[in-house]
């Protein structure tokens, strides 16, 4: 039998919650799909530098990327992450650069 959306509110304290989380779930498991798309095109992409992709966090991802590769690198992750899927609406990419990570943000 279907679900009484009206039952599930307010039943206790972790309803709401569960009613979050069941909502975010296709979303959040869909932007992971996508960066791991992202992910993988940018691994092909940078075998022909000496750049290297470190790490993801949640939504972010890290380069090591030596000075003279920059200009072009940053153009080229950013056209890569927004296009990794095609979707109805645009992915904006921002990328940041700096010494270390606490500098990039």
């Amino acid at each position: 039998s279907p679900i009484d959306l009206d039952q599930l509110k307010g039943i206790n304290p972790y309803d709401a919650g569960s009613l979050r989380a069941a909502a975010n779930s296709p979303i959040q498991g869909s932007s992971a799909d996508i960066i791991k798309i992202a992910m993988i095109k940018l691994y092909q992409e940078l075998q022909k530098y000496q750049a290297r992709l470190l790490l993801q966090v949640h939504d972010e991802l890290i380069f090591e990327i030596p000075p003279d590769e920059w200009e072009e690198l940053q153009v080229k992750i950013r056209e890569t992450m927004e296009s990794a899927v095609e979707l109805t609406v645009p992915l904006v990419v921002e990328i940041h650069a700096g010494e270390n990570w606490m500098e990039a943000k």
